[in-house]
C-alpha cells in the first residue's frame, strides 16, 4: 500500500510538472509573439535598425514619426519607418527600409536647382557617402528635393519640400546624409497594406 501511495505521488507530481512546462512554453510563446507585434522593427526578414538624422537643412524639423508594418493577415509583406517634414500630409518625409539592393545610382547628370522636370546628380558627402539628388517643382508651386542613400544597412529616401526661391544648397543635404545616427524607434505602429 506505502508503494502504491508513492506511485500515485510519482505521477501526480510528474502530470504537475509536465503541464508546468507545457504552460509555461505556451506564455513563453505568446509573450514572443506579443512583443515582435510591439517591435517590428526585429522582425528578421524586413527589420531594420531605426535611424535618425541630428542635422536637417535650414528651415526643417521632423513633426512626427511612425513606423509602417504592411501586413495582411498576420503576413508580413514589408516595414519602414517615416519621419514627416510637415504638418498635416506623410507627402514629404523621411522614409527608411532594410536595405535590399545596390546602392542608388542615377545615369541623369543634369542636376538644376530651378528644374521643372526632375533633374539628378550622383554626389559624394564630405564623409565619403554617396548619395542620389534629384529635383523637380510639384504643381508649379513646391520645389522638391529628393535625397537617396544607403547607410549601415538601411535605406533611406527622403523628399524635401521647399519654397521655389529658397534653394537647399548641396553642402546642407551632404551635411544631412552624414548625420543618421541608430535611435529609438517611434512608438506609433501603423499596420495593413
Amino acid at each position: 500500500m506505502v508503494q502504491q501511495g508513492h506511485l500515485k505521488k510519482n505521477i501526480l507530481g510528474s502530470v504537475i510538472l509536465l503541464m508546468t512546462v507545457l504552460i509555461s512554453g505556451i506564455m513563453y510563446h505568446n509573450y514572443r509573439k506579443t512583443y515582435a507585434y510591439n517591435h517590428p522593427l526585429l522582425d528578421s526578414q524586413y527589420g531594420f535598425q531605426f535611424l535618425r538624422p541630428t542635422n536637417l537643412p535650414n528651415g526643417f524639423k521632423v513633426t512626427a514619426s511612425r513606423i509602417n508594418v504592411f501586413s495582411e493577415a498576420s503576413k508580413i509583406y514589408g516595414i519602414s519607418a517615416e519621419m514627416n517634414l510637415r504638418n498635416g500630409d506623410w507627402v514629404y518625409e523621411i522614409q527608411e527600409r532594410k536595405d535590399v539592393g545596390p546602392a542608388p545610382k542615377t545615369a541623369l547628370h543634369d542636376f538644376d536647382s530651378a528644374s521643372t522636370q526632375v533633374t539628378c546628380k550622383q554626389d559624394t558627402t564630405s564623409q565619403g557617402r554617396s548619395y542620389r539628388l534629384c529635383h523637380w517643382i510639384d504643381y508649379g508651386a513646391i520645389s522638391v528635393y529628393e535625397v537617396e542613400f544607403v547607410t549601415e544597412g538601411v535605406f533611406v529616401h527622403t523628399t524635401f519640400p521647399a519654397k521655389l526661391n529658397a534653394a537647399i544648397s548641396t553642402g546642407s543635404i551632404g551635411s544631412f546624409v552624414d548625420s543618421f545616427v541608430p535611435a529609438n524607434a517611434p512608438s506609433s505602429i501603423v499596420r495593413g497594406i
